[in-house]
């Protein structure tokens, strides 16, 4: 049984990065065990409505949904992960390796200009490292809008997933964050979404992609 873990900095981050990827490994292969690791508690600072438990509900309903196993909240500082000492998230990233032995790991975007997910991308490539003793065989890292396009670092993509099948759902799944939703032309709305994923679909032959950067793969 192949097993994947996804480790995302904030609520949205899985469905915005892979939402459609994780429906076609579970549509494909239904016995494929596919985990998340959520670092950040949800809390957004200096918003005036702070519904982190509503966001939280909404995340357990998508991952519900989407077929995810397992979820492991590390309940860290949202935006504010450059406090938390990063041998604690290596050292829980390393623990739930140990847990769940995944054959492949997904993750963000080392260069995103969000904070966040930076150091959750280079505690991944630490705890991802493919010595003999590490389960991993494949890391890969995935584009968030509006985060990987901003940071004046180009993402070049090597590995495409065609998730023109499941590209409704994505969407649907990403309305129900109604507090994050913003409107056109933001990169975090609907229709630009749409649009990048029919963009990245444009380049590979199929209507919608999500495209990854694959670090390493051990064959």
């Amino acid at each position: 049984m192949k097993t994947s873990l996804i480790v995302a900095a904030h609520l949205d981050d899985v469905e915005l990065g892979m939402g459609g990827t994780v429906l076609k490994i579970k549509d494909e292969d239904s016995s494929h065990r596919i985990c998340v690791v959520m670092v950040c508690k949800g809390d957004v600072p200096n918003r005036v409505n702070n519904d982190h438990e509503k966001r939280w509900k909404t995340f357990n309903k998508n991952m519900s949904d989407m077929g995810i196993e397992h979820i492991y909240n590390l309940d860290m500082p949202s935006n504010r992960l450059e406090v938390v000492n990063k041998n604690n998230i290596i050292n829980d990233l390393d623990n739930i390796i140990d847990d769940t032995q995944p054959d492949t790991i997904y993750t963000h975007n080392r260069y995103d200009i969000n904070q966040d997910h930076r150091i959750v991308s280079e505690a991944v490539r630490v705890v991802a490292r493919p010595r003999v003793s590490c389960p991993v065989t494949s890391l890969l890292e995935f584009p968030i809008t509006g985060s990987t396009e901003w940071n004046g670092e180009a993402f070049l993509p090597n590995t495409v997933y065609d998730v023109s099948k499941y590209h409704t759902d994505k969407l649907k799944y990403f309305r129900r964050y109604d507090t994050e939703i913003r409107p056109s032309p933001d990169p975090m709305s609907v229709d630009k979404i749409k649009a990048r994923d029919s963009y990245y679909g444009s380049i590979y032959g199929m209507k919608y992609a999500e495209v990854f950067k694959l670090i390493f793969k051990k064959l």
